[in-house]
């Protein structure tokens, strides 16, 4: 057993050099210092071993650093280790030697002055930290502190224990079971409110505080397991761990974007417990005291659609059900936000918002997203196949000319197989969020109009902003904006841009940019000629009407 010395080790930084003392019957010279007493800090035992070996009294004391010393044998025959806490003193009064101390010197760097190991280790770690940055500073400190928690920190049983590893293993597995049972059912445990605390929400945070806990438990298990093995298979566990996380960074795409894409995915919303704002309040109010519908109201008139798609040239078709009692429900919502006296008025954002979290719209609509999942595990083209599907949904011509538009949610977009731009774009918003990306929504407030904005790469993004155009009225190739609209011809205006939700990027969009750019080179050519094009450039326009679905008017 080694047996823990605790010390408090003082510096005294001075114009002359860094104040050294040697003990009588000593060679080398070592900082001002000493052990504790009963009961005392280190703070207070450098501030007293100060003043008794050389007088000085102190003014200021910060504290900067621990350091932990080689092990020693001592005169009974055991070990012992001393555990220094440095501190940074200024004093006032003439330094002399006191008590055991037979001479004080200043040392510099350089200087051949014979300096204790522990001595020369605690001057150069702070001469290092003195010439460090300010950032550099804290992260020096942060693993000093990791350091001295990993290698030395002590517990009651500070050892590797099998039966408690699997055991918080076990439970670990429990708790993480039972988390993604209630992410998966969280809509409808949400609808059992206490006190404005939503219980699903509640039982997510607190399963995943507890599997917190466990983590730890096991990484201090594996810490004392790490510990207790000799040099050579802490060398080889190294090894190992290294090799590791080289393999993964050699794969990163193939795990690391799984990783990802699972955490951006996830709805952090899910996590709060708390009915904070007055729209949730209002919400409650409207849905849990005055009554949800009944499963029963919400299935009524069913009826089986055919969804359309295009990728990549070849025509596709999804299968849904959707229910007459899910958009009667939808369609008698207030369209309006109430608030509060005081608080601000309901933003752009707040009104779509409104239309894509209601709870009874996601539990009906998520079928949608999951069969788009189904043909195809490429996330990619998972957001593909959604954009084309919306694009595909006929625009509604009728409601556009007759300005008869109330505003459709996202299921009675596909439920009427029809619907105007800002429709078809929160619809789309919807989707993509749900499959994990990055969602922007464009409003264009001069022209009237909405489009889609996708997390792409920033050469590739709409104006710079990060993020890729994608109209939803009408099939058309993704990034390509310089479409002309009935009524208002070309987007010019500025558009405000409404953040939908975090979550992935759009990475493999430059097969689209390219076919964007070529698509307006040859409608560039045909304006020019009259209608013409040339066998080759009409081929090459053909290609790109089938790859995308694209309608032409005849």
């Amino acid at each position: 057993m080694v047996y823990k010395r605790r010390r408090g080790t003082v510096i005294i930084d001075t114009e002359r050099g860094i104040l050294v003392v040697r003990d009588k019957g000593k060679r080398v010279f070592t900082l001002p210092g000493g052990s504790t007493k009963k009961g005392e800090s280190r703070k207070a035992a450098a501030i007293r071993e100060l003043r008794e070996e050389t007088g000085l009294v102190a003014e200021e004391v910060k504290y900067l650093f621990s350091l932990i010393g080689p092990k020693h044998r001592s005169y009974k025959g055991g070990f012992y280790r001393d555990h220094h806490k440095v501190f940074l003193i200024k004093t006032h009064g003439e330094a002399k030697p006191r008590k055991e101390i037979s001479e004080i010197r200043y040392y510099k760097e350089g200087d051949e002055i014979p300096l204790s190991r522990t001595t020369k280790r605690i001057i150069e770690k702070y001469l290092k930290f003195k010439k460090s940055s300010k950032t550099k500073k804290i992260f020096l400190l942060l693993k000093e502190k990791f350091m001295f928690w990993f290698n030395y920190k002590k517990h009651p049983r500070s050892k590797l224990r099998i039966k408690n590893l699997v055991k918080d293993a076990l439970y670990l597995l429990i708790l993480l079971i039972f988390a993604f049972m209630i992410y998966e059912n969280i809509t409808q445990l949400n609808k059992i409110v206490i006190v404005f605390l939503k219980l699903g929400s509640l039982l997510l945070l607190g399963s995943c505080l507890l599997s917190v806990k466990y983590i730890y438990r096991i990484l201090i298990n594996l810490k004392y397991g790490f510990r207790g093995l000799k040099n050579g298979y802490k060398l080889i566990a190294i090894i190992l761990l290294v090799a590791l996380v080289f393999y993964g960074y050699q794969n990163h795409e193939t795990y690391f974007s799984k990783i990802d894409n699972s955490i951006n995915s996830l709805n952090y919303a899910y996590f709060n417990p708390v009915i904070i704002n007055s729209s949730e309040i209002s919400n409650f109010w409207e849905h849990e005291i005055l009554g949800y519908p009944t499963k029963e109201e919400l299935e009524t008139n069913p009826k089986n659609i055919t969804l359309k798609y295009v990728l990549r040239g070849e025509t596709n078709h999804i299968r849904f059900t959707v229910y007459g009692g899910v958009n009667e429900y939808l369609r008698n919502l207030p369209r309006s936000i109430s608030y509060y006296e005081g608080e601000p008025e309901p933003t752009t954002k707040d009104f779509v918002m409104k239309y894509l979290n209601d709870e009874i719209q996601r539990d009906y609509l998520i079928g949608l997203v999951e069969k788009i999942k189904e043909e195809t595990n490429n996330k990619d083209d998972q957001a593909r196949i959604a954009i084309s599907l919306v694009q595909q949904i006929p625009y509604d011509w009728e409601g556009f000319k007759s300005g008869n538009l109330k505003g459709r949610y996202p299921y009675e977009v596909i439920y009427d197989n029809k619907g105007v731009c800002g429709e078809k774009s929160r619809l789309l918003a919807f989707l993509l969020r749900e499959l994990g990306f990055d969602v922007i929504i464009f409003k264009f407030e001069l022209e009237n109009h909405m489009a889609v904005g996708i997390k792409c790469p920033a050469q590739y993004s709409y104006k710079n902003t990060g993020y890729c155009f994608i109209e939803t009225a009408r099939p058309t190739i993704i990034t390509d904006y310089q479409e002309e609209y009935v009524g208002v011809g070309k987007l010019t205006s500025t558009p405000e841009i409404i953040h939908i939700s975090g979550g992935i990027s759009f990475n493999s969009v430059s097969e689209e940019y390219k076919d964007a750019q070529e698509w307006i080179r040859i409608n560039k050519l045909s304006e020019s000629s009259g209608g013409y094009l040339d066998q080759y450039n009409y081929d090459r326009w053909l290609s790109l009407v089938n790859k995308y679905g694209i309608e032409i008017s005849r």
